[in-house]
């Protein structure tokens, strides 16, 4: 889409001479960018929050345990929420591939992953649903990795789960999910009013993160659906 990410040397020699008797000059680079979604994007508790109407009346936006973003601001880092906080992850990954399931290279845009369709991928890849473990990292192919080179195509309406499938992740007390698309949930939601409401129930509510932008390519070419899982 819009976002950039640019790396330039501001001058040729940034900076000096330095040392009346060595006259030493350097180049340096100057960095200016939109990191999130330029590459794959981890989205942390700080990440997204509701507006919503407090008991004393007033209006506060609200994050993750219950945090307000008066708490939270700084222009430096978070003051509650930070990432660096996250500790690493070591688990069980568990990759469910809805195209596969469904016989295409990629879904349509805007189709929403249904429970039906997640309990088909994980009876034909002959994982049993009840396996699902309390921390494991569910993740979700939809084909979608396959138009990254096409921006205009990546970035509208993508495919992804709904709040069916997310309520089903909070009982299964995921750690994380997963997509090989831009926000893991479907784009846009087909319930009027609703804006990504998938985040919310899983950040917000429930404190399980999202991996965005991954490639499953060579998991699903050599049939993987269960491993182990590092992300530090």
């Amino acid at each position: 889409g819009q976002r950039t990410y640019t790396l330039i040397i501001p001058a040729s020699p940034t900076g000096g001479p330095f040392g009346e008797k060595n006259q030493l000059v350097y180049h340096d680079e100057f960095v200016c960018g939109e990191i999130g979604q330029v590459g794959t994007q981890f989205d942390g508790p700080g990440h997204v929050g509701t507006r919503m109407k407090m008991a004393d009346g007033s209006t506060q936006d609200v994050f993750y345990n219950g945090f307000t973003v008066d708490e939270m601001r700084g222009a430096y880092g978070l003051q509650k929420l930070g990432i660096e906080h996250v500790k690493p992850f070591l688990t069980r990954g568990v990759l469910i591939d809805i195209a596969g399931y469904k016989g295409v290279e990629t879904l349509d845009n805007s189709y929403e992953v249904s429970m039906a369709d997640v309990r088909g991928a994980l009876e034909k890849q002959g994982i049993a649903e009840d396996s699902i473990k309390e921390g494991d990292a569910l993740f979700f192919n939809y084909g979608w990795s396959k138009l990254w080179t096409d921006a205009e195509a990546y970035t509208i309406n993508p495919p992804g789960i709904g709040l069916e499938v997310a309520r089903w992740v909070i009982a299964k007390k995921a750690s994380m999910i997963g997509s090989d698309q831009w926000n893991s949930e479907v784009t846009p939601n087909p319930a009027p009013g609703m804006a990504f409401p998938v985040h919310q129930e899983l950040i917000v509510k429930n404190g399980i993160f999202n991996l965005e932008n991954m490639v499953y390519d060579e998991l699903v070419a050599d049939g993987v659906y269960e491993f182990l899982f590092v992300f530090a």
